[in-house]
């Protein structure tokens, strides 16, 4: 065992191995931090002169001197500035200021020169290649001797209606329309409705079929259940004397919906409750998961609720038929419902029609 003082903190302690100077490691790394930051004198390279570094591997006092040398290296000759007149070394064989404050200082000086339309003398920037003192004078210019060839127009043909057109030969991959209008029609479409036969334009993207919301209702795609094909036969046949009207549009300012059989003169609603769509409360249980609606049954039963709320606030009377009851005895369901539209059509109740 060896006992040394550490170089440090001049701590004594004992150590195996002989060269060890230090008593820790944080004495070591103290040390070296200490010996970076002390600068030493050193002199440059390319203009001898003596400087002061903390970095050991520092040989040029400047950047400036580091580049110089790097270009004699390249065998580059010295080039004089054509603004303050100092021999420099270029960076590139075109250079011919030796900084970037010279190069400024040339786009500021001013040369004259003689219009060549009007011969008045005018002072310019030296960069510039100004022949004339005004654009007016250029124009007159050209008009006269004819410097400037006009382009030959090309003939193309429009899209939309065929007609044959002028334009610039730079324009030919990109022009396809004669005017805006040509362009406006493009993108439009004439369909005819399938409900009421009635011919409509619409814009491509919309991808309409039909010509209003109520020939939407009314389409001859929609699909309908037995339930609702079976209750209209039955009110067409038993009250026919009556006003009904299938899939009316009942619309506010925020919402609109539609019901499936319309009383207009007596104002009644009837909704045809299909026992899978409506999840029918004597069948499903309130948190039974519709995966072709997406939605729970109890907020289906709300959508429910929510949309008779809509329609009575038009002064309506809503009834909901179940599929179930339907499905069970189909002769019951509608006798009840004949007794039932009868006790209503006989009351007094006037309907004013807000919808």
């Amino acid at each position: 065992m060896y006992s040394r003082s550490c170089l440090w903190c001049e701590k004594v302690f004992r150590s195996d191995n002989e060269k060890q100077r230090f008593c820790s490691k944080d004495c070591y790394n103290n040390h070296k931090k200490e010996e970076t930051r002390k600068k030493r004198e050193k002199k440059c390279i390319f203009c001898n002169k003596i400087f002061e570094s903390q970095y050991p591997k520092a040989v040029f006092c400047s950047i400036q001197c580091s580049a110089n040398d790097k270009k004699q290296k390249r065998g580059k000759k010295e080039k004089i500035c054509q603004i303050c007149k100092k021999e420099f070394i270029p960076c590139h064989s075109n250079s011919k200021f030796c900084s970037q404050i010279c190069s400024g200082k040339s786009h500021d000086k001013k040369r004259l020169i003689k219009c060549l339309n009007c011969g008045k003398e005018k002072l310019i920037l030296n960069y510039l290649k100004q022949k004339f003192c005004s654009i007016e004078c250029g124009g007159i210019y050209r008009k006269i001797h004819k410097t400037s060839k006009p382009a030959n127009k090309i003939e193309t043909k429009c899209v939309c209606c065929g007609k044959k057109f002028l334009t610039w030969p730079y324009r030919k991959k990109t022009i396809k329309f004669c005017s805006v209008e040509c362009h406006d029609n493009y993108r439009r479409v004439k369909i005819t409705c399938p409900t009421c036969k009635k011919q409509f334009i619409s814009p491509k993207w919309e991808k309409r079929k039909y010509c209003s919301e109520q020939c939407s209702s009314l389409g001859v795609d929609k699909r309908k259940s037995n339930f609702s094909v079976d209750v209209k036969r039955f009110l067409d046949k038993n009250f026919s004397k009556h006003k009904i009207v299938s899939e009316t549009l009942f619309k506010d300012k925020n919402k609109k919906t539609f019901s499936d059989f319309f009383f207009i003169d007596f104002g009644l609603v009837i909704e045809c409750d299909g026992t899978y769509w409506h999840c029918d409360k004597f069948v499903y249980d309130s948190n039974y998961y519709n995966s072709r609606v997406k939605k729970y049954a109890h907020e289906i039963w709300k959508e429910d609720t929510e949309k008779d709320l809509f329609i009575a606030s038009f002064g309506c009377i809503v009834i909901r038929l179940r599929e179930y009851e339907w499905s069970k005895n189909t002769d019951m369901f509608f006798k009840t419902l004949e007794e039932n539209l009868n006790e209503i059509f006989k009351s007094e109740i006037g309907y004013v029609n807000k919808i």
